[in-house]
């Protein structure tokens, strides 16, 4: 009896360790590695945005493009994203602006595509070697691609050749070329950022420091040329025109508005600018139905005032009243 009772003695307390043992296992910390990480972080990525000037060089003979293509004086924006780490959990972000100009390219295929005939050349920037070629030129503008299947534009600055840049986002770089015949009395004549002082759709054009054209509706049909269907006296544009130097007259045209005619802030045709023509831009934004152009007013907006208000261009708005309040008032 006395031995019963002392072996049932003897298990329990055995069962009791073994639990309390096993409890204090796992009230046990972990071991964690320790985060030795020191903030701030600060992470940078370089995306490109835009051409901001074009090369240099943008017309060339048609024998010869494939040979002396020169991207001298391209220039782009990129935008950079500067990520500041404060800690595990937190941090913020700012985007810096930067030009860079193109000295050399890596690791990117420059292709030369005249879309009126796929015709399409591509050369190895790294060598100039041409790795195929195919067709001939029918066209005087032929597009330029510089293109990145992984769409990283690797590069470096002229005045910096062992930097390389990586900016991201950048699939095709496009711009236009032109080709010239120099067996043919035809002339490629580039435009850049210059006023038109007159211009009648289908009959002529004139552009400041550039000269007088005449042209008709096969300029307008001219294959892999266009004339942007807005301009109006007064626009910036920039392009190119393929000229007959006999007759000055316009073969084909290449024409963009970069920034679009403004007034001279008369918007209610009184043949004076002063502060009445800023109550009136006001009083048209604000009432259009008595003000606009079928308003009710004998005062009213017409096609001419709705030119002569957009002093800023893109149209009248609040900024064109206070741009030329601005101006009323020799503030700007």
């Amino acid at each position: 009896m006395y031995t019963k009772k002392l072996l049932s003695m003897l298990l329990s307390a055995a069962v009791t360790l073994s639990f309390a043992g096993f409890s204090q296992r796992l009230a046990l910390p972990t071991v964690q590695a320790a985060d030795n990480t020191e903030y701030p972080i600060v992470t940078r990525t370089e995306r490109f945005a835009d051409i901001n000037t074009l090369p240099d060089k943008r017309i060339y003979n048609k024998d010869t493009y494939l040979d002396d293509f020169d991207i001298s004086g391209l220039s782009i924006i990129v935008n950079e994203d500067i990520h500041t780490r404060m800690d595990y959990y937190s941090g913020f972000s700012q985007i810096v602006r930067h030009e860079y100009k193109i000295g050399k390219i890596y690791d990117n295929e420059v292709n030369f595509n005249d879309v009126c005939t796929d015709l399409v050349h591509i050369i190895d920037p790294e060598t100039g070697e041409t790795v195929s070629k195919w067709g001939e030129i029918k066209s005087n503008k032929v597009d330029v691609h510089i293109y990145s299947p992984k769409g990283i534009l690797r590069f470096s600055e002229p005045d910096n050749p062992d930097v390389i840049h990586e900016a991201e986002d950048c699939y095709v770089i496009d711009f236009p070329i032109y080709i010239e015949d120099n067996d043919s009395s035809n002339k490629i004549v580039l435009i850049d950022e210059k006023e038109i002082t007159d211009y009648s759709f289908g009959n002529n054009i004139s552009i400041k420091d550039i000269g007088d054209f005449s042209l008709d509706m096969d300029t307008y049909n001219y294959k892999n040329y266009y004339i942007d269907s807005n301009i109006q006296k007064g626009d910036i544009v920039s392009g190119a025109f393929y000229i007959d130097t006999d007759r000055n007259y316009i073969i084909g045209a290449d024409l963009k508005i970069v920034r679009p005619a403004v007034g001279n802030g008369d918007a209610n045709c009184d043949g004076k600018v002063d502060m009445s023509d800023v109550v009136f831009i006001m009083q048209y934004l604000a009432n259009p139905n008595k003000y606009g152009l079928d308003g009710t007013e004998k005062i009213k907006m017409t096609i001419d005032g709705l030119f002569n208000g957009d002093v800023n261009g893109g149209g009248i708005t609040v900024q064109d009243a206070e741009v030329l309040q601005k101006k009323l008032l020799g503030i700007e």
